[in-house]
């Protein structure tokens, strides 16, 4: 498998950080996400979302929800619990490498 770059290059990644790959399936999207080991700094992670070319948008079921300039990709930052989690879905047609 193959891990996007938006995962690869994620601030605060170490060895414990958890990747996990979600793929298509009916109506859901395949996604992408971290789970950091502790929590992370959210402002850090929206100015990497930021800097990666996305905006900030509002979905009225999950609330806020970052989407890309091309609008095939969504991402969003959960900070609940012990640990902070970072993911990515995805819409449409994109190639992964």
């Amino acid at each position: 498998m193959f891990t996007p770059e938006e995962i690869k290059n994620a601030p605060g990644m170490t060895d414990k950080s958890i990747i996990s790959y979600y793929p298509q399936d009916g109506t859901r999207s395949e996604g992408f996400r971290v789970e950091y080991d502790g929590r992370r700094d959210i402002k850090e992670l929206e100015e990497y979302l930021l800097s990666l070319g996305y905006h900030e948008g509002y979905d009225p079921i999950v609330g806020k929800r970052w989407y890309s300039s091309d609008g095939i990709q969504r991402a969003y930052i959960l900070d609940g619990g012990e640990n902070t989690v970072f993911g990515f879905s995805r819409f449409g047609t994109r190639d992964y490498k």
